[in-house]
């Protein structure tokens, strides 16, 4: 995946499309492409149906309803908070692993992404637990409230930032770094002024990714009792009869991510360059000096000092009466599940984006603009909302599947549709149009020169998709525990029903189940975007 590649060339014009020509895409295509958006947008639809049902005068109220302002913009600062803190970090790491002498560079750069396999609602957990009652920072006081849940999905959600960050660096070309040294900048300084000037793209498309994750976040964010419109809207739904509240809850939301995106595509447009291609001369290299080794216990304390406190802490749980609770049986199945699932999905997922990334790199326009739109908008909202939705229209058109493992694997596509689009259109847009038509020009047509040629290149786009989205499914909860079949379990529904009851013991081991399966979807996410090289 190089999601730092889509963000410099979409305003470059080197989407495959030559300046000046304009081309129209297959009316298959565009059919195959609006299937992913239309199905991104049915929670959105649901929640205006709710909304419509209501009347003007509930509405209303619903909106007049005192604390309501405080809540939408607690939650948009504590998406702007999470984002910045965190694409703060990851350029930091990603300027040691990809643009310094580092020692060990291929450990720190796998440590760097190694933070992705812990859930933050496990993240969390381990934070309450330890600040609470018989915790070992008890006398610290609770962890709990708005910093609290910005400090742990912070240092769970950055490597979302880092891995497009990373792959941007590592192509700066050294040229402008001499460049701009010829023109009376010292060599440290004109080389951190080219990374960032080249990098921008990457930065924030970075945070936009971290604060759309932000945004939906749920677990972490109920556990540290950090009101948010993704807690009050689960309270809502759970507690009420009335889903007006949750739905008008929920469409302030869908205005947050749409503000959001706006708010990236201004600041993407700031960028100083634009280019679909980096230094083919191994990027530039900051010489750290005596640096070298304090660097790199920087790059171990922020990437893997918080994965080894929590699993530590769940370690330390297992000690305790319960801590084996669900060893056995329970938790082999529930990891039967939710790897069966999870994988199910990245191919599915894979499978519904890739003519959405293909219209998206090579037909640039207004239904590509629209598709990727509705996949973004589906990425940012709550599971909870996201499963309502689709149950609200499957009990309606196909009761059939309702409560069915195609209903839970529909719902992940919607969750994580933008992840693998950002990923196959990235591999699409270094792939040059030219080299099909160059093969068309030999009597191939649009398909088999897009098989024969392109195709091959795009294997490690479509594996760094299928890998995210699978890793992302295995950690969903809200999702899993509103659509998943009667009897059926997961290893985070295990986590879930632990932790809400304050049983830490119990969801010591489902919880280490679950990042150990994870840490090694994070080490295919490693090898794919080179870290491991």
């Amino acid at each position: 995946m190089d999601t730092g590649g889509a963000a410099v060339v979409r305003g470059g014009g080197l989407g495959g499309i030559a300046p000046g020509r304009a081309r129209r895409a297959p009316i298959m295509l565009l059919i195959a492409a609006s299937v992913v958006g239309v199905l991104a947008a049915l929670p959105v639809v649901y929640l205006f149906v709710r909304a419509l049902e209501a009347g003007g005068g509930e509405l209303a109220e619903t909106l007049r309803r005192p604390g309501l302002l405080v809540l939408v913009l607690r939650t948009a600062a504590l998406a702007g908070v999470v984002a910045g803190a965190s694409v703060a970090i990851a350029f930091v790491l990603a300027v040691l692993t990809a643009a310094t002498d580092l020692p060990l560079r291929r450990l720190s750069s796998v440590v760097s992404v190694l933070p992705l396999a812990v859930p933050c609602y496990v993240g969390a957990s381990a934070v309450v637990g330890l600040s609470g009652p018989g915790g070992v920072l008890e006398g610290m006081g609770t962890a709990r409230g708005f910093w609290a849940a910005a400090v742990v999905l912070t240092l769970f959600v950055f490597p979302l930032a880092y891995l497009p960050l990373r792959a941007s660096i590592s192509r700066v070309d050294p040229r402008l770094v001499d460049a701009a040294r010829s023109l009376g900048e010292s060599g440290l300084g004109a080389t951190l002024r080219v990374i960032l000037a080249w990098s921008w793209p990457a930065c924030v498309g970075g945070g936009v990714l971290v604060g759309l994750y932000t945004l939906g976040e749920f677990g972490a964010v109920t556990m540290l009792r950090c009101d948010t419109l993704t807690a009050v809207i689960y309270e809502q739904y759970r507690s009420s009869f009335s889903r007006t509240g949750a739905a008008v809850s929920s469409l302030l939301l869908v205005v947050l991510v749409l503000a959001l995106l706006g708010v990236g595509g201004l600041l993407r447009r700031r960028g100083k360059w634009s280019s679909a291609r980096g230094s083919s001369r191994g990027g530039v290299t900051l010489r750290l000096g005596a640096w070298r080794w304090p660097a790199f216990a920087l790059v171990m304390l922020i990437g893997a000092g918080p994965v080894l406190l929590v699993v530590l802490t769940l370690l330390s749980w297992l000690g305790y009466e319960g801590g084996a609770v669900g060893v056995g049986g329970g938790l082999w199945a529930g990891a039967a599940t939710s790897a069966s699932v999870a994988i199910a999905a990245g191919v599915a997922c894979v499978l519904m984006t890739a003519p959405a990334a293909v219209l998206a790199a090579r037909y640039p326009g207004r239904v590509s603009g629209l598709v990727e739109r509705a996949v973004s908008t589906g990425f940012a909202l709550p599971g909870i909302v996201v499963a309502l939705g689709l149950a609200f229209f499957a009990l309606r058109a196909t009761p059939f599947v309702y409560q069915t493992w195609a209903m839970v694997i529909a719902a992940f596509v919607v969750l994580f549709a933008a992840q693998s689009l950002m990923a196959l259109r990235a591999s699409l847009e270094r792939s040059p149009v030219r080299l099909e038509e160059a093969a068309r020009t030999l009597g191939r047509g649009p398909v088999g020169a897009f098989v024969g040629v392109t195709l091959p290149g795009l294997a490690p786009g479509i594996g760094a998709a299928w890998v995210l989205v699978t890793l992302s499914a295995m950690k969903e909860l809200p999702a899993m525990l509103l659509l998943s079949p009667a009897g059926s379990v997961s290893l985070a529904e295990l986590v879930w029903s632990s932790t809400r009851e304050a049983m830490f013991a119990s969801a010591a081991a489902p919880g280490l189940a679950l990042i150990g399966v994870s840490a090694g979807l994070v080490w295919l996410v490693a090898m794919r975007e080179g870290l491991t090289r």
